[in-house]
């Protein structure tokens, strides 16, 4: 699957981790007023969770700390760095790690 590894949860009372960083898809997504970011850390390490536009400007930054390993969550509520409220429409939240940078889509509505 070109480089793309996938990982499943199963319902059988074990779980083995995922050895890398992962981010969740927001939810809800759809949104309004506000989502619920969630990701994944197989240890300790530096978070940082940015929110760009579709043009890749940068919105807020939501995280830029160190964080504990295992299942960890932030909250965005639509707005930018300045606290002013952001257009409907399609942004993109990344995770960055020392390890790993991945991004996912969430939709805003107005």
């Amino acid at each position: 699957m070109d480089g793309i590894t996938l990982y499943f949860q199963m319902h059988t009372g074990t779980e083995t981790p995922p050895p890398t960083p992962v981010l969740y898809q927001n939810y809800p997504n759809p949104f309004n007023p506000s989502t619920t970011i969630s990701y994944y850390l197989p240890e300790r390490d530096r978070v940082r969770i940015t929110i760009y536009d579709i043009t890749g400007m940068f919105i807020v930054r939501l995280e830029n700390r160190e964080r504990p390993e295992g299942h960890n969550a932030v909250t965005w509520d639509g707005t930018n760095g300045s606290g002013t409220r952001v257009g409907a429409g399609l942004y993109l939240c990344q995770l960055k790690t020392t390890h790993a940078v991945t991004s996912r889509k969430m939709i805003l509505l107005p």
